[in-house]
């Protein structure tokens, strides 16, 4: 089951080496989609953001998390 869609606006394309990370996440995502939409023993999350809460602003990124 798709818990979180990606999200294209997400993703920077200013330069070849982040079109060619946004083009492999879409490839991720569609095989994921394929393989799990249905299944509801398995969960994915895509682009899901984790941000510090102690006023640093410092984040990090899951580009795609299964859950099973």
């Amino acid at each position: 089951m798709i818990i979180k869609d990606r999200d294209p606006a997400e993703h920077r394309d200013n330069d070849d080496f982040a079109r060619s990370g946004a083009k492999a996440e879409q490839q991720m995502s569609h095989y994921l989609r394929r393989a799990f939409a249905d299944d509801r023993e398995v969960l994915v999350l895509h682009d899901l953001r984790l941000e510090v809460e102690d006023g640093t602003k410092e984040a990090l990124q899951i580009d795609h998390l299964v859950i099973h």
